[in-house]
């Protein structure tokens, strides 16, 4: 074996055991002696490198180059696959149209061949495309003809996947029964068959649904198992997601130290391995926590932080998420509400522009809490009321609560309407009790912003004594 077939071989296995990094710097110098056809290959597994440690606009580049090379030298199967991987980039960009065009014309072309796993993927990539498109409808049939795609060639891995995306589906419709059914299916599948990897992340996602519906000591277990497989595996990128998404669950249990520990774990991890786009979430997460914390000005560096990562990889989704944040910190601070204002049209731009429903409802109650910062309340009352269609129809529970908490405040203290502002506090305070244990301390905050508004006195004192019992067993 020559010294350019070891490289290549290097560079195969540093991307089947995840060191991306490491990939693509073989990769690229695997290219500088490769031949058109081998360029071709290289660059393709070069852009999935990329994409995967998520350097979206190289990745874009490469994929582009990747599928022009592929073009030129007349496979069809190649071609497919490398418009495919170029479609999964520009999703990940938000392209959502042209991804929808490079899909459909994989499928079309396709199907009615044997090459069912190439049309299970362009009917996946479809799926996801219809589904930032915000139509649901299709997206749904794309998955479910995509998993039939797979079972027909019994693609065990794709099988699970595709289960997978239907979960997804579930999320974004607000069907979390959908989304655990589907997921509890590719359990029994990953477990019967000892597939490990795979079934990590079918915990994780389940991890993940328990903390939307608001099952947060359930979501602990899941996310705990997944982490336990992964560690096992010896899997760091999966690792470092993990302990973020341990660690941002516990951060909303109010375990801030062991919340920063995880944390801090993640955030080391994941730059010894070169993990941008989880050094970013690692940052983004420990920013949340100063917050919390009452060190904004540590909160402010972190965001930042986050931000330039975001902008340099140009992750929309990190951008988003951390815009709305630093817009938030802003109206903490009560200051510069209009570089509040830049923050969050460019948060809920991108949120909308991706099809986020959860985003794009968070948005709208930030924007709501600058409008009434700057005393346009028709404007906050109308942003409110916004999120909370948004956020009521995906049944996000916990940020649902979150803003029925502000609506309520500034209902009873802005507009003046005591009675309708209470009502929003009481929903917000069911909200919080029906998601169990672990919601204590945002009970008590809505017991503390009834005291405010209570007209009974003795309503109030009791509201106040609740609040107090709660938050002196929490610590706080």
């Amino acid at each position: 074996m020559d010294r350019f077939e070891n490289l290549l071989k290097s560079a195969k296995n540093y991307l089947d055991s995840r060191k991306f990094s490491k990939a693509i710097e073989l990769y690229e110098k695997a290219l500088k002696k490769a031949n058109p056809e081998e360029k071709a290959k290289i660059k393709r597994d070069l852009a999935f490198c990329l994409l995967r440690s998520g350097r979206l606009d190289l990745a874009l580049k490469e994929a582009k180059e990747a599928e022009e090379s592929f073009f030129r030298l007349g496979d069809d199967v190649e071609l497919a696959r490398a418009r495919l991987l170029l479609a999964n980039v520009m999703l990940e960009v938000g392209r959502s149209e042209e991804a929808r065009g490079l899909s459909r014309g994989v499928y079309e072309f396709f199907k009615g061949t044997e090459h069912h796993k190439i049309v299970g993927l362009s009917q996946r990539l479809l799926g996801r495309a219809f589904a930032q498109l915000g139509d649901y409808g299709q997206a749904k049939d794309f998955f479910q003809d995509s998993l039939s795609a797979f079972r027909r060639v019994g693609d065990e891995g794709e099988i699970l996947n595709s289960y997978n995306d239907l979960a997804f589906w579930g999320m974004a419709t607000g069907d979390g029964g959908m989304a655990l059914e589907n997921l509890e299916k590719g359990l029994t599948i990953s477990q019967r068959n000892t597939k490990m990897r795979e079934e990590a992340a079918l915990l994780g996602n389940m991890g993940t649904v328990y903390r939307k519906l608001g099952e947060w000591s359930k979501g602990e277990d899941y996310l705990r198992s997944s982490l336990e497989l992964y560690e096992e595996l010896n899997d760091t990128l999966e690792i470092a997601r993990g302990l973020i998404s341990l660690g941002r669950l516990m951060a909303l249990r109010r375990e801030l130290d062991y919340s920063e520990d995880l944390l801090n774990r993640a955030l080391s991890l994941s730059q010894e391995h070169g993990y941008e786009r989880e050094e970013a979430m690692s940052l983004e997460s420990l920013g949340d926590l100063a917050k919390e914390r009452g060190d904004l000005d540590l909160a402010r560096d972190y965001y930042q932080r986050t931000l330039d990562i975001g902008r340099k990889l140009g992750q929309k989704d990190l951008i988003n998420q951390v815009q709305r944040r630093r817009a938030e910190l802003l109206v903490a601070e009560g200051k510069d509400l209009e570089e509040a204002s830049r923050c969050i049209q460019e948060a809920l731009k991108i949120s909308q522009f991706l099809g986020d429903r959860s985003e794009e409802g968070c948005c709208y109650r930030v924007q709501a809490l600058i409008s009434e910062a700057q005393g346009n309340l028709e404007e906050a009352r109308e942003g409110f009321e916004k999120a909370i269609r948004i956020l009521r129809s995906i049944k996000e529970k916990f940020e649902l609560g979150r803003t029925f908490l502000e609506q309520g405040r500034f209902t009873a203290t802005a507009l003046k309407e005591r009675e309708q502002g209470l009502d929003l506090l009481q929903e917000a305070d069911r909200l919080f009790s029906n998601m169990g244990p672990g919601c204590e301390y945002y009970r008590g905050l809505a017991k503390l912003e009834m005291a405010k508004v209570e007209p009974s006195l003795r309503s109030a004192v009791e509201h106040l004594r609740k609040a107090e019992d709660i938050f002196r067993a929490k610590g706080e």
